[in-house]
């Protein structure tokens, strides 16, 4: 029993970090768009900003892909030990 409470313990700290750092992603790949839409200009300095501002939200994508899925994993993680615990507990059939 204590080990499915540690472990949902540990999932659950795990997918709150998870859940953090998938919105800083959202937020990054949002202003590296908005950079790319606001610097459409023919000023070189512009063009290279922009250029950046577009690999760097394609990276991001793939990054957010990489945590989008460790948080659906980690979330299953936490209702298996929730469930786990619950039935221990003689409260639910899982």
């Amino acid at each position: 029993m204590n080990e499915y409470l540690e472990l949902k313990e540990k999932s659950t700290h795990q997918f709150s970090k998870a859940t953090k750092k998938h919105n800083t992603i959202s937020t990054c790949q949002l202003l590296a768009i908005s950079i790319f839409y606001y610097l459409k200009t023919d000023h070189v300095l512009f063009r290279l900003l922009s250029t950046f501002s577009v690999i760097s939200f394609l990276v991001l994508m793939k990054v957010y892909q990489k945590v989008s899925f460790d948080k659906s994993i980690l979330g299953a993680l936490v209702a298996i030990n929730t469930d786990e615990i619950n039935y221990l507990n003689h409260q639910a059939i899982p």
